[in-house]
This record gives structure tokens, C-alpha cells and sequence, in this order.
């Protein structure tokens, strides 16, 4: 039996970014609120630039990045620039003077020409939340932003028409390698390069013998040693032949790359032998750069690192938030003889509820996508089976050495049309469905705790709601009047706490369409504002597909309400009031903007089929796999996949929904903008530091299985 290198154990490294960026974002901006001493700024300051570290990791989970290093001044940029025939003012050569930002190059269906972007992580004001945004940019800013960018921006981004590659790839334009660690340049460069699938590297034949270029290609070499490393020679149209021979038999040599391999070594310059260079390195990038075993390996062991580091750090700032908590529990003493609810009897629910809810959800979404995969992988096997001699024959055994690029993109699409079955989103709605069995046993409950209440109401007739509906409308309505401070004398019952996880789960329900419908490729194409015209054509998809999942026990105007009154946003805007309203919301939001807004922190990781099955044919892309093998290592992993990124879902709204009720709480009694923030600051912070830890642990897990 043939031994799989890498095994989907336990949770993706996807999630788990995701919720250490948002925990960490949220335990950021509330410790600013705290009078703080100068170490208390300095652990801060160490958390900031950690959450800059995780939004790059977050970037390589989403898409295979190959990194263009060398020292300043070996044409890396000019190197870009041919592969994509981009003019001479992008990016403009300078001598001494090169890029001190990353820049990416990532191809894009259906444009004509190149479009720019800035990633920026901006704190809010009010929040202090960072909120990170792509804002577009003109070719002018983007060479200014090259060479000064401001410390909230992250990285630059070129959007250039499709040519060599998928758009699941970028090429990463990393700055010079400086002696000088300190340099502005040199900041993030190497925790790009390290997370990076692949790196080519673009060395100046004639500094070759040069120390720093020596200690540059043995970095290189020794990090990307099973990754196959691209070497570049620049400026080498002063070579003859056979000096060009020797050069590449001395890296092959040093840096052990085989005889069948040496198309990972290629000469650029003017010269007519060698002026075709570019299809040579997109070549080698296809045949070497884009496996991700030995580049998971890298990614687990630099997040390990992330992760023990702000682990050391959280230890730090409960230390210094102790010298806080005696006068915070002073004034709790004294707030609490006041009338009205306990905050812990808040926090505490919402406690219970993510341990009761996530293990339901859990268990029920494995066993319906487990069973999901083991069919799609029966159907992969069927469809191979019936194969006639032809174009996939030849590549039963090895797929990853023997299938061109192009190819295996085509069993890419083959496994996602699997994976969708024939309703197109065959897997989502199976979800949809074991959600179900949450809210039905959480509903009947609901129904025996207060059937008393109800039993002397008339009946209204056919459309009345059901009783447990009724229950839940009473208990938003109430919720929503306690939202409010202006309204006195109103309290939270253990009732209108409890219909809370029944709400999220049904808002999950509801995202799990919206990121179908999001997936639409009219909905990508826009990255500002959608006209009249897309809208309409993205909410007659949504029908289409909302049409089809109906029954659901919550009604459609209490996840609307739900979402209303938790999100602050008016679902109610008379375009959609059928199931799949949390759509309409998200078009009116904009899809670019969705990241930064609060509805758009309840859409977490790959919940829909399209990028669960990049992220899951990425992950256990191989050397050797037999297609057979492949197919079913993905369907695991993507199952893996959404079922992590739905559950993260309904945490991150039952934590949306606690946080608003707490903001309540503070300004119904008049209490500083500090009061209580020791103790939710304490309660979250363990929550950062147990999902550090199962970071460790799936990294540890996984070691194993990767060579």
C-alpha cells in the first residue's frame, strides 16, 4: 500500500489562523481601553505586529504564493515584468534604490489590463479593531507605495491579465535582502519567504563568488532544499555556452540539484539564445514550485513558532492586567447592588453555549460530509474506471510528475463538479440540513420549558408560527428592547438568553447560502459597488438555490430579525424576504468590503465548495499520488475544511451576540468604558491561548506524515 505524506488530521491550519486573527484583533483593541503601563505598550506592540504576521499566513492558506528573492539590483523586477509583458514604468528600476514592500502578481480571469491594490490593516477608532481593507490604487501610488509605504500597509497587489497560471497562485516580488536587519525592507521578508509554497531565486552571475550572495543561495537552498529551489541567472548575455555550462553544473553541485532536474537553473539577458527565458521559468515554477508537502512543513513550523510566541505574550498581559483587576472588582461590587442582570450570568451562558453548540454542530456536520466524501471518492473511482485509452491513462500512476499544469487543473474541476453532485451544492446543503438537528432538539426543548405560557392563546389560524417561533420572535423583540438603553426597566430572561444559539445556528444556515451565492463569479468581478442590474442577477441565483432548502424549523423572519438586531444592519428592505435574506445583506454590503464589516466576521474560512476544494487539492498536492489516492485524500480534506469553517461560524456569531449584549450592559448602568473589561479580557484571552494550542497540536500531529 502506497504511504500518504500528509493525512488530514485534526483541524486545518486555515480555521485556526482565522480565529487566532480575530481573537487576537478583539484582545487588542479592548486592552487599549486599559490605563497601561510602558511594558503593557510594548506586549501591545508585540501583538500587533503578530496579527500583521497572521494576515500574511492567512494569505498563503488561501493561495499558493512562489517567492522572487535575491539581493537588490539582480533584475527580479525586470524578470516580472517580462513574464507578464508589464511596461518599464511599473515599478521602475532605480539603481540603489528597489522595492521595500512585498508585491504580488496574482493572474485574473476577464481583464484587460493590470489593476492595483493595497492591503492595509487600519484600527478603528471607535473599537479600536483593526479592519483590513484592499483599497485600489493607480500605478503611480503603487511605485510611490514600493518605495515608502506606511506601517498599516502590508503588501501591494497587481492584478494582471490571466497568462501562465491559476488564479489560486501569486507571485510574490519580495525586496532585496539587506546586511542590515533592521532595514525597513527587511521586516516581514522572511516570514514571506518562509510561508511561501516556493521561491525563485534571481542571482547575478557575476557576483556569484560574492559573500553575501554565497550566504544568500545557502539560505535559500537549505529552506527550499525540498521544495526544488529556481535558480535565475541574470544578465547573462556576455556568457558563452559553455561558460553557461559550467556555471550550472557548479549550482547543481552545491545545492545537490539532479541531472534530470537542471531546468531549475535558467539564464536571462538579451541574448538571442536566452531571450526566451520566461516560458523557461514559468515552466519550472509549474514542474517545481507549486508542490506543498516540504511548504506545509515550513508553514506549520513558522505558525508553531507565531503561536508559542503570543502564547509567551498572553502570560505577559495577564500579569499586567492583575494590577488593574482590584480596582475593576470595587467597582463591580458596587454596580451589582444595583437592579437588573448580572454580567456573569451573561458571559457564563454564552460559555455553556459554545461548548454545547460547537459539539453538536461538529458531530452531526462530520457524519453527514465523512459519508458525503466516501461517496464522491466511490464516484471518482467509477469515473476512472470507465476511462477508454486516451489522454488519462497514461497518468493512472504518478499524477503530479506526468500531468501537465493544465491538466491537473482540469481534475481539480473534476473533483469540485463531484463534490457539488448534481444540485451544485450537494455538500452546503447537506449542512444546512444536519443544522437541523441542533435547532429541532433545542426548539422542543424551548417549547416543554414555557408551554405554559401559551396554553390560553387563540390560534391564528394556518400561518400561525409555530410555538417555539413565537417563543423566539417574544424574546428578540425583548433583546432588541434592551439593545436599546433608552428603554428602562428592562431585563434579559434565562428564556431570551436561550433562544440566542437557536438564532446563530439559523444565521449559519443563512451564511452558508449567502457563500454559495458569493462564490458567484458576477459578484467577484466587483470590487467597489454593484449596480441594479448584477444585484438582481445574484439575488435570481439566490432564489434558485433557496427554493430548494425549505421546511427549516426557524422561520425566515427570526433569522432576519436575529440578524437585524445582533448586526445593526435593516435586513428588512423589501428586495428579499424569502430564505437566503442574509444575501441581500451581504450584496448591499458589497463583496469587497464584507471583511470589514461585523455581518462579514460571521463568514469564516472555506464554507463554500469552491474554495474548500482549493484549499483541500492544495494542501495534499503531491510528487506521487495516484489520482485515485489524490481524489479521496481531497474529498477528507475538504470535508475537513467546511466542517471546521461552519462550526468557527457559529462561534464567532454567538460571540458577536455576547459582545453586543455586554456593550448594553456597561451603558444601561452608566459604567466606564472600562468596567468589567478585566474579566472579559481574562475570559478571552484563554480562548486565544487554547487556540494556540491546538495549533501546536496539529502541527505536532502532522510532522509525522510529511517528508
Amino acid at each position: 500500500m502506497q504511504k500518504i505524506e500528509v493525512q488530514s488530521l485534526g483541524e486545518s491550519p486555515t480555521v485556526f489562523i482565522e480565529q487566532l486573527q480575530k481573537e487576537l484583533n478583539v484582545v487588542i483593541g479592548k486592552s487599549r481601553r486599559v490605563t497601561r503601563s510602558k511594558r503593557f505598550n510594548e506586549i501591545l506592540e508585540k501583538m500587533d505586529e503578530i496579527f500583521v504576521k497572521l494576515n500574511m499566513a492567512k494569505l498563503i492558506q488561501d493561495r499558493r504564493i512562489v517567492s522572487i528573492t535575491g539581493l537588490q539590483g539582480v533584475g527580479k523586477t525586470k524578470l516580472v515584468r517580462d513574464l507578464y509583458d508589464l511596461p518599464d514604468d511599473l515599478l521602475p528600476s532605480t539603481p540603489g534604490v528597489g522595492e521595500i514592500i512585498p508585491v504580488l502578481f496574482t493572474e485574473k480571469k476577464g481583464i484587460i489590463h493590470p489593476t492595483y491594490f493595497v492591503r492595509k490593516a487600519v484600527p478603528n477608532k471607535v473599537s479600536g479593531l483593526y479592519e483590513l481593507e484592499d483599497i485600489e490604487i493607480t500605478l503611480e501610488e503603487l511605485n510611490a507605495k514600493s518605495r515608502d509605504y506606511e506601517e498599516n500597509e502590508q503588501w501591494l497587489e497587481v492584478l494582471v491579465p490571466q497568462k501562465h497560471f491559476n488564479t489560486d497562485i501569486s507571485l510574490a516580488l519580495l525586496p532585496g535582502f539587506e546586511r542590515n536587519k533592521q532595514e525597513k525592507s527587511q521586516k516581514y521578508l522572511e516570514l514571506f519567504l518562509t510561508l511561501s509554497t516556493s521561491a525563485v531565486l534571481v542571482v547575478n552571475h557575476k557576483k556569484l563568488a560574492q559573500k553575501p550572495q554565497q550566504l544568500l543561495l545557502d539560505k535559500i537552498s537549505r529552506a527550499y532544499k525540498e521544495n526544488a529551489p529556481i535558480f535565475v541567472l541574470s544578465f547573462a548575455e556576455e556568457l558563452e555556452e559553455e561558460q553557461r555550462k559550467t556555471i550550472r553544473d557548479s549550482i547543481s553541485a552545491k545545492f545537490d540539484v539532479a541531472a534530470e532536474e537542471q531546468d531549475r537553473i535558467t539564464f536571462t539577458g538579451i541574448a538571442e539564445e536566452i531571450n526566451s527565458a520566461s516560458q523557461l521559468i514559468v515552466d519550472a515554477i509549474i514542474k517545481y514550485g507549486l508542490t506543498t508537502t516540504a511548504g506545509y512543513q515550513k508553514q506549520l513550523d513558522t505558525l508553531m513558532d507565531l503561536a508559542s510566541s503570543l502564547d509567551g505574550l498572553i502570560v505577559d498581559l495577564e500579569e499586567e492586567l492583575k494590577h488593574e483587576a482590584l480596582s475593576q472588582q470595587l467597582q463591580f461590587i458596587e454596580s451589582n447592588s444595583n437592579k437588573g442582570n448580572n454580567i456573569n450570568e451573561i458571559t457564563e451562558a454564552f460559555n455553556s453555549y459554545r461548548k454545547r453548540v460547537v459539539a453538536k454542530a461538529n458531530n452531526e456536520i462530520e457524519k453527514v460530509l465523512t459519508n458525503h466524501a466516501g461517496k464522491c471518492s466511490d464516484k471518482m473511482d467509477q469515473k476512472l474506471k470507465g476511462e477508454q485509452l486516451g489522454v488519462w491513462l497514461k497518468f493512472k500512476a504518478n499524477f503530479m510528475k506526468e500531468m501537465t499544469f493544465e491538466q491537473r487543473i482540469q481534475l481539480r474541476e473534476d473533483l469540485r463538479e463531484i463534490w457539488h453532485g448534481e444540485s451544485s451544492y450537494e455538500a452546503e446543503k447537506k449542512v444546512i440540513y444536519s443544522l437541523e438537528n441542533y435547532i429541532k432538539e433545542a426548539t422542543i426543548k424551548l417549547e416543554d420549558t414555557n408551554k405554559h405560557l401559551y396554553l390560553d392563546q387563540p390560534k391564528s389560524g394556518s400561518n400561525e408560527l409555530s410555538l417555539s417561533n413565537d417563543i423566539i420572535t417574544k424574546s428578540l423583540s425583548n433583546i432588541e428592547r434592551y439593545l436599546n438603553p433608552e428603554n428602562e426597566d428592562i431585563t434579559i430572561t434565562p428564556q431570551d438568553l436561550e433562544v440566542l444559539p437557536i438564532i446563530a445556528v439559523g444565521i449559519a444556515q443563512e451564511m452558508l447560502v449567502a457563500s454559495l451565492v458569493y462564490e458567484n463569479e458576477a459578484l467577484q468581478k466587483s470590487r467597489e459597488q454593484l449596480d441594479e442590474k448584477l444585484i438582481r442577477n445574484i439575488l435570481e441565483e439566490a432564489h434558485k438555490i433557496t427554493d430548494d432548502i425549505n421546511n427549516l424549523s426557524l422561520s425566515t423572519s427570526n433569522v432576519i430579525k436575529g440578524a437585524a438586531v445582533f448586526f445593526g444592519i435593516d435586513a428588512i428592505d423589501g428586495t428579499f424576504n424569502s430564505f437566503g435574506a442574509l444575501t441581500s445583506i451581504l450584496t448591499a454590503l458589497g463583496a469587497s468590503s464584507a471583511a470589514a464589516t461585523p455581518i462579514g466576521l460571521a463568514i469564516v474560512g472555506a464554507v463554500g465548495t469552491g474554495l474548500a476544494v482549493n484549499q483541500g487539492a492544495q494542501r495534499i498536492e503531491k510528487y506521487k499520488f495516484e489520482r485515485s489516492i489524490y481524489a479521496k485524500e481531497t474529498f477528507n480534506t475538504v470535508a475537513s475544511i467546511q466542517r471546521e469553517s461552519t462550526v468557527a461560524m457559529i462561534e464567532n456569531i454567538l460571540e458577536e451576540m455576547e459582545e453586543k449584549l455586554v456593550q448594553a450592559y456597561h451603558k444601561r448602568r452608566g459604567t466606564n468604558e472600562t468596567f468589567g473589561l478585566f474579566e472579559e479580557l481574562e475570559g478571552r484571552l484563554h480562548r486565544l491561548q487554547l487556540t494556540c494550542g491546538k495549533l501546536q497540536e496539529l502541527a505536532f500531529r502532522n510532522a509525522p506524515y510529511i517528508h
